[in-house]
């Protein structure tokens, strides 16, 4: 059972998924770092990047405010040095954004469902 999605308090530049590569129409996408490639990717549950737009990623998460964020609330989206706990979701139909652990943001992007857990 996927577990609570933790609103980000902090909006996302404009079009960001599109501006990392996201082309397809599927609600729910999750993005995060891949250590493995030490790159940005996404996930939609059917499509897939790795090797997404990394600037365009660094332009949220290196925001003053975007890094102070984690931080402060035990949140790590990883980076060249540290594997992610945890991943960005964004629900494309609202525009709001989330992070949560990976094992629940991966059930969220399979059944492509938040209502239960994000009001």
């Amino acid at each position: 059972m996927a577990m609570p999605l933790t609103p980000l308090p902090f909006e996302l530049p404009p079009v960001f998924l599109a501006r990392l590569g996201y082309r397809f129409d599927r609600r729910i996408v999750a993005v995060y770092w891949e250590p493995a490639g030490d790159e940005a990717a996404f996930t939609d549950g059917i499509h897939g990047l790795v090797g997404a737009d990394h600037y365009v990623y660094w332009e949220l998460t290196r925001q003053p405010a975007v890094q102070k964020w984690p931080q402060d609330h035990q949140v790590n989206l990883g980076n060249s040095n540290r594997c992610a706990t945890h991943w960005l979701l964004i629900d494309r139909a609202t525009g709001r954004a989330y992070v949560c652990d990976i094992t629940s943001a991966r059930d969220y992007v399979r059944t492509q469902i938040l209502e239960s857990w994000a009001g």
